[in-house]
């Protein structure tokens, strides 16, 4: 589906808030890392999962929300 706004318009429109949710998702990872219990928790399946989304953000592959959404999908409630 293509957008009414160019590229650049949407650019504009979304930066300063993609810039904000980068930074605050940082700032956690920063925050957990630095917290007690960090080495334990850099194994827990959550992290892993938070992990494997951020990567998707990096790559030039379309629909990335939906890939995201999948990767943090709990499959196993127990996990």
């Amino acid at each position: 589906m293509n957008s009414p706004k160019s590229a650049p318009e949407l650019l504009d429109m979304f930066y300063l808030h993609m810039r904000s949710a980068l930074l605050e998702t940082a700032a956690a990872f920063d925050r957990i890392q630095a917290a007690e219990g960090a080495d334990a928790i850099w194994r827990d399946r959550r992290m892993e999962k938070l992990r494997q989304a951020a990567s998707c953000i990096q790559n030039d592959e379309p629909e990335r929300a939906r890939r995201i959404l999948e990767s943090l999908s709990l499959e196993d409630p127990s996990a």
